[in-house]
């Protein structure tokens, strides 16, 4: 399991543009057995006094944070999302790892404290992933509520 907790504050009078604080939390674990892993992630990201400008808005969208949008698409002062996803590895030679998978997710950004969690998004993902000498590759399809879907390629790490 791992999970890190932030803060940040910014001030008119040592340089900022506005006075705002924000705090987020987030966690994740994984569990394998055999050739099968289940992974849990979660997130809360507040602003808790003041508004922040556009730059420090927290973001939402793609692999893992709402795939059917496209990545930092949704917006807002408020953001949370909970993720499940499970895969399977494939080792047809020993030198490559191959992984077929599938996430479902809950989440949205929100301008409001009160509102977090109301209204929030569904989406899930299907994807495929290799261990490759240059670093992970994934391949996939997103789904989200309201028709909006997106693909998407990453090589490296797609997520914290």
């Amino acid at each position: 399991m791992r999970g890190d907790v932030e803060d940040a504050t910014a001030r008119e009078d040592l340089a900022g543009d506005t006075d705002f604080y924000q705090a987020s939390g987030r966690i994740a674990h994984y569990s394998t057995f055999g050739q099968n892993t289940l992974g849990l992630f979660g997130q809360v990201r507040t602003t808790v006094d003041g508004t922040a400008p556009v730059q420090d808005r927290y973001r939402l969208g793609g692999f893992l944070q709402i795939s059917g949008y496209d990545e930092n698409s949704l917006s807002g002062q408020q953001a949370a999302s909970v993720a499940v996803m499970a895969y399977r590895r494939y080792e047809p030679l020993p030198i490559l790892s191959w992984y077929i998978g599938a996430t479902l997710e809950y989440g949205g950004v929100w301008e409001d404290r009160d509102d977090i969690g109301s209204d929030g998004i569904a989406a899930g993902s299907l994807f495929v992933g290799a261990d490759t000498p240059i670093g992970p590759l994934y391949l996939g399809y997103g789904h989200a509520e309201q028709g909006r879907d997106a693909a998407f390629f990453y090589l490296g790490r797609p997520f914290n």
